[in-house]
């Protein structure tokens, strides 16, 4: 939430030397398949017991039937009626999950306390200046994302941003509220 970014932000040591990189999952609900959510439910068993149970619940909660004058709705690609529904409870949680997977991958590399994810889009702050360096770790990260089975479009260099309702700007080391254009209070 954002409480929780701008106290991330706050507690950043060496703002003025640090840049962000920004990413955005490509079409993320819709990316996450079958072997995906089995890989994401085997890291979160080892912090919590999921029943054979819970297993076939939350893979039976993936079958989405869709209709539209009278004719079913197929997803692109599949005959299988595995879905992540956008817009649900449901949808959102197995998001949640896939993300703290994603997360625990990037911070093979990365500490936990630079990178944060809020459903399809990340921010991650850096202290390299090298852009060699730079670029060896966005490198890394669109790879982790390509092992996965994820595209993603990710901006290196950033010394402000807008994540979430907030714009956050190292070089001042300060942040406000941000909306979109059209998005109306």
């Amino acid at each position: 939430n954002s409480k929780d970014v701008i106290n991330w932000f706050n507690n950043l040591e060496n703002k003025r030397k640090s840049s962000f990189i920004q990413f955005d999952i490509k079409e993320f609900y819709p990316s996450i398949s079958p072997n995906v959510l089995e890989q994401a439910l085997q890291f979160a068993s080892s912090f919590v017991t999921i029943t054979d149970a819970d297993l076939r619940t939350i893979n039976h909660c993936r079958k989405s039937l869709l209709f539209s004058n009278n004719e079913s709705w197929k997803k692109k690609n599949t005959e299988s009626c595995f879905d992540v529904t956008m817009g649900s409870f449901d949808g959102a949680e197995i998001c949640e999950l896939v993300g703290l997977f994603i997360l625990n991958k990037l911070t093979k590399f990365v500490n936990k306390g630079e990178i944060g994810l809020y459903r399809d889009d990340g921010l991650m702050v850096t202290t390299l200046s090298s852009g060699r360096l730079i670029e060896k770790l966005r490198q890394r990260i669109i790879g982790v994302f390509k092992e996965i089975g994820f595209d993603i479009e990710i901006t290196t260099n950033l010394k402000q941003v807008n994540f979430l309702d907030i714009t956050f700007d190292l070089s001042s080391e300060t942040y406000k509220p941000y909306k979109k254009h059209n998005d109306e209070l």
